[in-house]
C-alpha cells in the first residue's frame, strides 16, 4: 500500500532482527581464509568467523574481503556495503564507533541518539544508535538516496558489530538479504534451546491469553479485535474484544467481518494448489502458457515466469504498491494485467526475497482465468475462489464482494494521526483492493478463518473429513522458495518459520484501516487468527503472537518487554513532529497550488482550505504542512490526515516549471504542474 514508513515501523524492524536465531554446523570461512586485499565472491551460502569464533551467513552472489579484522560485505550491485566487525570497548556505542572510524576514517555522521535494548536469546544486550533526527518517511534514512544504520550486540567481552551504508533502493530489494546476516549472526559457543514441539492450550491459559489481548490492545490503542484459537482439530475460543467503531458501543463478535488483507494470498495458493490436483496446469506453467497477452517489461521476466513465480516473493519484482492506490477506482483486473508491461525486475528469479502485491494479484487472476476463460478476470477469480476455497469450507461469510460488506456485520477500518490516535475511515478506503483481490481482496471473520487453519493442520481436509486438496500440493506451498532471515523463508504465499525447534507457517495482512495475522503450528496441530480494525497494528499483532507461542509451548517470548519498550510510538514521534511544525510555513506550499499530473499514479491537487493546504488525490482530501529539510535546504510537505499520515512530497522549482515528487525506496514519481491549470 501507500503507506509511508513510521518511526514505528524502523522499532519494529529493530525488534525483527534482535533474536539470533538457527545455527549452522558448518563454517565455510574464517578470517584467515579471507584476508586478501581483494573482495571475493562469497562461498555459496556459507558461514563465515570472525577471530573471537562468532559465525555469520553472507548471502550467495555477495563479495566480502577481510581487512583490519573485520569483514566487509558488498551487494551483487556494489550499492550496499556491510560491517561485520568485533570490538572489546567497554560500551556499545563506543563499539560501534570504533568500527566506523576503522572502516571509514571520513565518517562524520554525528550520534543524536541511542537506543538500548535488553537481553535476548545468546545476547546479554544490544545498541542502535541513530544519526539524524527521524525522517518521516523512512526511520533509518539519513537523505533521499543514502540509508546508514548500525547495531552492536554484547556476549561476554566482546561487542558484535554490523554496519550498513548504501542507497536506498539497494537497502530495499536486498532487505531480506541484509537481515538474514543480521539474525545469522551468533557468537561463539551459542546454543539454541530446542522447545518441545506440542504444546497445549487450557482455560487457566486461555485467561492470560486474554488479559494479555486486552492489556495490549490499550496500549497500542487498538479499538476491536477478534481471534480464533485452534487446537487438537477443533477451535478451542472464537472472541471478540473492543468494538466495531471507535465511540461507539457495538462489539467486535467471532462474525464481524474485517479486511485480512495479505491473508488472502494464502487462500488463493488454496485456489491454485486444488486447480493443479485437477490437471488444469501446474506450479511450472509458464504464466504465458495460461494468458497469451501477459507482458513485462522485461523479456526474460516474461519468458521465465511461471505460475508458482506470481506467488512466491521471489520473482524480483520490486514492491510498487503505489501503484495500486492512485487512481484505483475503476481499475479492472484486465488493466492490472495489462499494467505489467511497465514493470520489470530488479534482482533475479529466485535470488532474494521481494513482496509484491502486483504480482500476486496477476497470477491469482490469470491460474482462475485459465479454467473459466469465457468470464472476465474478476468474475473467474471470484467463482473460483467461491467453488474451490469457500464453499468447501464452509466459509459461509468470506466473499471478495467488496459491494456487499457495507450490508453486513463489519469492523469500521482505523487509521493513526500524529500522535498515533486512531480515527474512523470510510470503508471506501478500503476498495482499492476489489482490483488485487488474489493479494488482498478477501472479507472474513475468525469463524471462518479458523476452519482454514482447521485445513492446514489436517493437512488439507475438509470440515467433515473428506479431503480438499492433495497433500502433495498443500505442502508445496510451504517449501522454502526465498530466505527472509536467518529463521524464515517464504513459500508460495506462505511465511515458514522455524525457531527453537518449533515449525510455524501463516502470514499478516494490512490494508488502509486494518490488521490482521495467522499462524499455526503444523508439529502440534494449534493455530491463532487475529483481526483487527487498525491501521498499521503491526507491533499489537507480533506480541499477541508471541504470547500465544509462550503459553502454547511455555517459552519466553518476550512478548511483555516488548509490548512495554515499543507500545509508545506516538512519543518517538513528538519531538519530530514539534520540530517539522516550527519549520512549517504555508506560503511555502501558497506558490505551488495548482494541478499536477504523472503518467504512472495519476492526478493530484494543491490548494488552501481554510484549515491551511490540502492534497485533494480524488477520493482523499488530505490536510499537509510543509517544511524545510535542513539537511538539503528542499522544501517538502508531508501529509497529516489518516491514512497516509506521514507520506511526503518534494516541492521543486526549475525556469517556472513546478513538480511534486513522491519517493519510494526503489522508484521516484515526479508530478508535473498542469499548465493552465494553476489555482487563481
Amino acid at each position: 500500500m501507500l503507506k509511508i514508513f513510521s518511526i514505528l515501523t524502523g522499532l519494529l524492524f529493530i525488534l525483527s532482527i534482535w533474536p539470533s536465531l538457527l545455527r549452522a554446523d558448518t563454517v565455510a570461512g574464517s578470517a584467515s581464509q579471507a584476508s586478501n586485499s581483494d573482495f571475493k565472491q562469497a562461498d555459496s551460502n556459507g558461514l563465515y568467523k570472525t577471530a573471537s569464533g562468532a559465525i555469520f551467513p553472507i548471502p550467495e552472489g555477495w563479495f566480502v574481503k577481510f581487512q583490519n579484522d573485520f569483514y566487509v560485505l558488498q551487494d551483487p550491485d556494489r550499492q550496499l556495503t556491510l560491517v561485520v566487525a568485533e570490538s572489546q570497548e567497554s560500551n556499545g556505542l563506543d563499539a560501534i564507533n570504533d568500527a566506523w572510524k576503522q572502516y571509514d576514517p571520513n565518517f562524520s555522521l554525528a550520534t543524536i541518539g541511542v537506543r538500548n535494548f535488553p537481553g535476548r536469546d545468546n545476547w546479554e544486550k544490544s545498541v542502535n544508535p541513530y544519526y539524524y533526527a527521524p525522517d518521516p518517511s523512512n526511520f533509518m534514512k539519513p537523505d533521499a538516496n543514502r540509508q546508514v544504520w548500525a547495531v552492536a550486540r554484547k556476549k561476554g567481552d566482546y561487542w558484535y558489530v554490523v554496519l550498513i551504508d548504501g542507497s536506498n533502493a539497494a537497502a530495499d530489494r536486498r532487505g531480506a538479504q541484509v537481515k538474514l546476516i543480521i539474525t545469522g549472526l551468533e557468537p561463539p559457543g551459542s546454543n539454541k534451546p530446542v522447545v518441545k514441539a506440542t504444546g497445549n492450550f487450557d482455560l487457566s491459559k486461555l485467561k492470560t491469553f486474554e488479559d494479555f489481548i486486552r492489556q495490549a490492545m490499550d496500549k497500542c490503542r487498538v479499538p476491536g479485535a477478534a481471534i480464533a484459537v485452534v487446537q487438537d482439530g477443533k477451535v478451542f475460543e472464537e472472541k471478540g474484544f473492543g468494538v466495531r467503531e471507535k465511540g461507539k458501543n457495538d462489539p467486535v463478535t467471532p462474525q464481524t467481518l474485517f479486511s485480512i488483507g495479505s491473508i488472502t494470498k494464502p487462500l488463493t495458493t488454496l485456489l491454485m494448489a486444488r486447480l493443479v490436483d485437477a490437471g488444469k496446469f501446474t506450479w511450472d506453467t509458464p504464466v504465458t502458457l495460461l494468458d497469451p497477452g501477459f507482458q513485462t517489461a522485461d523479456t526474460q521476466m516474461t519468458t521465465g515466469l511461471s505460475l508458482k513465480y506470481t506467488v512466491c516473493a521471489c520473482a524480483g519484482l520490486p514492491r510498487l504498491d503505489s501503484e495500486m492506490i492512485f487512481e484505483s477506482d475503476g481499475t479492472t483486473p484486465e488493466m492490472v494485467i495489462d499494467k505489467m508491461k511497465t514493470m520489470a525486475p530488479t534482482t533475479g528469479f529466485g535470488e532474494t526475497f521481494q513482496y509484491s502485491n502486483i504480482m500476486v494479484a496477476a497470477g491469482g487472476y490469470i491460474a482462475a482465468h485459465a479454467i473459466s476463460p469465457e468470464k472476465t478476470m474478476g468474475q473467474a477469480y471470484d467463482d473460483a475462489m467461491q467453488t474451490y476455497v469457500f464453499d468447501p469450507l464452509r466459509m459461509k461469510d468470506t466473499t471478495v464482494d467488496f459491494q456487499s460488506i457495507g450490508q453486513k456485520e463489519y469492523a469500521v477500518p482505523h487509521g493513526f494521526d500524529l500522535n498515533w490516535d486512531y480515527q474512523s475511515l470510510p470503508l471506501s478506503d478500503d476498495d482499492w483492493t476489489r482490483a488485487y483481490r488474489p493479494a488482498a481482496g478477501v472479507w472474513s471473520n475468525v469463524d471462518d478463518m479458523a476452519k482454514y487453519v482447521l485445513l492446514e493442520v489436517s493437512y488439507g481436509k475438509g470440515p467433515d473429513g473428506t479431503r480438499i486438496v492433495s497433500v502433495d500440493n498443500l505442502l508445496e506451498r510451504r517449501q522454502p522458495k526465498a530466505r527472509m532471515s536467518d529463521t524464515e523463508d517464504y513459500g508460495l504465499g506462505l511465511i515458514v518459520a522455524r525457531q527453537d525447534g518449533i515449525l510455524s507457517v501463516g502470514h499478516g495482512g494490512n490494508t488502509m484501516g486494518y490488521t490482521s495475522t495467522l499462524i499455526f503450528y503444523p508439529d502440534s496441530g494449534a493455530g491463532l487468527v487475529l483481526l483487527t480494525n487498525a491501521d498499521q497494528a503491526n507491533l499489537f499483532t507480533q506480541v499477541v503472537k508471541e504470547k500465544f507461542a509462550e503459553l502454547l509451548f511455555g517459552k519466553d517470548t518476550h512478548a511483555q518487554n516488548d509490548l512495554d519498550l515499543y507500545s509508545p510510538g506516538q512519543k518517538s514521534n513528538k519531538e519530530y513532529i514539534d520540530q517539522l511544525s516550527r519549520q512549517s510555513s504555508e506560503t511555502w506550499v501558497y506558490g505551488f497550488k495548482g494541478d499536477y499530473a504523472n503518467g504512472t499514479l495519476g492526478r493530484v491537487s494543491l490548494h488552501m482550505a481554510d484549515d491551511g493546504p490540502t492534497m485533494d488525490m480524488g477520493k482523499w482530501k488530505l490536510s499537509v504542512k510543509a517544511f524545510l529539510d535542513e539537511k538539503n535546504g528542499e522544501v517538502k510537505f508531508y501529509v497529516t490526515s489518516p491514512p497516509f499520515v506521514w507520506t511526503v512530497f518534494t516541492l521543486d522549482e526549475q525556469d517556472g516549471h513546478k513538480t511534486l515528487t513522491y519517493e519510494t525506496p526503489q522508484k521516484k514519481y515526479v508530478f508535473e504542474q498542469v499548465p493552465g491549470e494553476r489555482e487563481k
